[in-house]
């Protein structure tokens, strides 16, 4: 799963001491407007642009993101300039890797470092985001048209939208061997009389019991968008390999059967049990209760068309001895760190946030000088 439970499923593997923040942000995708990935704050219900990279000339439609684990940075699809794109905590450009064709949804892998994207073609294109080469590629003859993507907490499968087959894939991934192959799909079947297709999936593996159980959620629409459109849910039990039951109605959009366009498109999964649904046209941002499938409006973008990607970063931070930079030594660039930091406040502050009382101070600046030398 992306965002804050993946990164979660991670930290409880070590041993490190972190201290969690419960605000989280939601990132979107920006299409028509085109000013790269934009940021929603839930607490104020407000709307602010995160960044982009630049383009020499054309068009810079941002469709699926989601983010790294392991560096923190953004990975977005800069559709129309054939590239993903990266920014850092701070939405500033810091790298691009060139796609064979126009990337759509994009989904790294829970362990980090590891991007799988798709094109709205039948193959899906893994590339290793710590040297920009690409790793593997999986075509499935019989899909026509992939779109959003997502991992199971730990990484085993890999779902993936056809939008045009009207199916959801199932595949299997591994990083070792570096393989991807197909395990299994279901097919999509009408809704209230209406034909649906996947626009994207968001996934939360539940463990204990008589065997794991992927939780899956994903946004169905009448074509790019008409009349219909919903959150469907199903589940697939790791004991019953190779058998992938068709989702079901969950939650109907609001809008559904008026006479103008709805349809949900992006989703992901936040820490407090909502799912984060965007809207392609026209552009809105809902929520989803896991809970209660209600579902409620936060954001109208007009008639501003937005991207399929939906990502969610917690604001958290982790303590640490004065290592700021995290490369094993406590030296000379980590004191200037927190002094060009010194006096910063806010929830999203990294590393120069030292001991992760949310500002730069001189509490911060002593554990540098009282830890220098360390490691070096």
């Amino acid at each position: 799963m992306r965002g804050f439970q993946r990164f979660l499923g991670l930290l409880t593997l070590s041993v490190i001491s972190v201290s969690v923040y419960a605000q989280y942000e939601v990132f979107l995708g920006d299409r028509d407007l085109q000013r790269g990935a934009l940021k929603f704050d839930p607490s104020t219900n407000t709307t602010s642009v995160f960044g982009s990279c630049a383009v020499q000339s054309g068009n810079r439609f941002y469709y699926g993101m989601d983010f790294d684990p392991q560096t923190g940075y953004l990975w977005a699809c800069d559709t129309l300039q054939s590239r993903i794109v990266a920014l850092d905590a701070n939405g500033a450009c810091v790298g691009s890797i060139s796609t064979p064709y126009l990337p759509t949804g994009l989904a790294i892998h829970p362990q980090g470092t590891h991007a799988f994207i798709t094109t709205f073609s039948n193959t899906v294109y893994w590339y290793n985001l710590s040297n920009g080469q690409q790793v593997a590629t999986l075509t499935i003859p019989d899909a026509s048209g992939l779109y959003g993507l997502d991992f199971s907490t730990r990484g085993e499968y890999l779902y993936v939208c056809d939008f045009g087959g009207r199916k959801l894939w199932q595949l299997s991934v591994d990083l070792t061997g570096q393989t991807i192959s197909v395990v299994t799909s279901t097919t999509f079947s009408p809704r209230s009389g209406y034909s649906v297709n996947p626009y994207d999936v968001a996934v939360r593996t539940q463990y204990g019991g008589r065997a794991p159980i992927d939780h899956i959620y994903v946004t169905l629409t009448t074509g790019f968008y008409g009349s219909y459109s919903e959150v469907a849910y199903g589940q697939y039990a790791y004991d019953t390999p190779g058998f992938l039951p068709e989702p079901n109605t969950f939650a109907v959009h609001p809008n559904a059967g008026s006479t103008g366009f709805v349809s949900f498109f992006g989703i992901e999964l936040a820490p407090d049990g909502l799912l984060w649904v965007s809207q392609y046209n026209p552009g809105g941002l809902f929520t989803v209760d896991m809970n209660t499938a209600q579902v409620v409006q936060r954001a109208d973008y007009g008639s501003n068309k937005l991207g399929v990607g939906v990502a969610i970063r917690t604001a958290r931070c982790a303590s640490h001895n004065g290592d700021v930079d995290n490369n094993g030594c406590v030296d000379d660039a980590d004191l200037l760190a927190v002094l060009f930091a010194f006096g910063q406040s806010g929830s999203n502050l990294g590393r120069v946030d030292v001991n992760c009382d949310r500002t730069v101070d001189d509490a911060d600046l002593l554990i540098v000088l009282f830890n220098f030398g360390s490691g070096c």
